[in-house]
């Protein structure tokens, strides 16, 4: 009786034994099968990874080699200041001849009110968008008062003292579309012939490399959001066949250099020099850290001709119609 109990537990021990290793095998094949797992898992992030990374380095070298190959096509500048001197003015022109401006700037400008006015309803329509566009609750509409506009607009001015600002920066932005309006009208020219073929083709080189620069400021924004680009080259940017580009271009700089040599002419006129400390401002302003990035020349153009708009406007005289006179 002994002996058999001794054999049926001996049995059944031999039976957990088995068990228990089979247990333990199962569980160990379920480990090395997860760690297989996670390795492939693993593995498959770092092959996505590495496309998404091998993607987009693809993507800018395809279109910095797209970019050199347009620039070979279109004959692009290799900066933004070809055709002017390192002083900012059209190379090789005497702007007396080729420009005429038609007004006299000694007398400076005057403005009619009228035009650059902006409204009170023009004002409130403003607060109204800063009102809906800073709320919690599309459903409620917040009250414009000071903890608004310290809380949401995040100003130390008063309700009344922001709806004064709305209105003096538009009338300020208003100020600068007319006088655009105002010198592009006024801004005369001699027989576009009459400019040198050469300066006029050398000028369209920096106005393509502007488009160049453009086109692949877009496809790499567009490319960012969406993988791929938005244009295939300058020319389909600008709906153009290459024909019908030079001419554009050709055109675009004929304007170009007129504005530009009428520009000469004010800032000669209003006896303007150059401001060291203006022109550090003007390049903060606008963020340009390294001007030989772009060109000298091109820079140097632009501020002369800030320097022109900012006497302009400093000195406007700002004047009410008769008829607002007697209301």
């Amino acid at each position: 009786m002994s002996n058999e109990t001794n054999s049926t537990m001996t049995e059944g021990q031999a039976r957990r034994l088995a068990k228990k290793k089979a247990v333990a095998k199962a569980n160990k094949q379920a480990k090395t099968s997860r760690i297989l797992a996670i390795g492939v898992t693993a593995l498959l992030l770092a092959a996505i990874v590495f496309g998404i990374v091998w993607g987009i380095v693809r993507g800018q070298m395809a279109r910095k080699a797209e970019a050199e190959r347009q620039a070979k096509l279109i004959q692009v500048a290799e900066k933004y200041d070809e055709g002017l001197t390192a002083d900012g003015d059209v190379e090789g022109l005497d702007p007396e001849k080729y420009a005429v401006v038609g007004f006299n700037a000694k007398e400076g400008i005057t403005i009619p009110f009228e035009e650059i006015d902006f409204t009170d309803d023009q004002v409130q329509e403003k607060i109204n968008d800063l009102l809906s566009s800073n709320t919690d609750d599309p459903e409620v509409t917040p009250v414009f008062d000071d903890a608004f506009v310290k809380e949401k607009l995040n100003s130390d001015l008063t309700a009344e003292e922001y709806k004064k600002k709305i209105k003096e920066d538009a009338i300020e932005e208003n100020k600068e579309e007319w006088l655009d309006g105002f010198l592009t009208n006024n801004f005369d020219s001699v027989d576009g012939a009459e400019i040198p073929e050469e300066i006029l083709k050398t000028y369209a080189k920096s106005l393509k490399k502007i488009d160049l620069d453009q086109w692949n400021y877009v496809n790499a924004f567009y490319t960012s959001l969406t993988g791929s680009i938005v244009y295939d080259s300058v020319l389909a940017m600008r709906d153009l066949t290459e024909d019908e580009y030079e001419n554009f271009v050709v055109e675009s700089a004929f304007k170009g250099i007129i504005n530009d040599l009428c520009y000469q002419i004010l800032y000669k006129e209003l006896g303007l020099e150059y401001d060291a400390e203006l022109y550090k401002n003007y390049l903060g302003d606008n963020s340009i850290t390294n001007t030989l990035d772009i060109g000298e020349g091109y820079v140097k153009k632009n501020f002369k001709q800030y320097q022109v708009r900012k006497y302009l406007l400093d000195n406007a005289k700002i004047v009410e119609t008769p008829a607002e006179a007697e209301e």
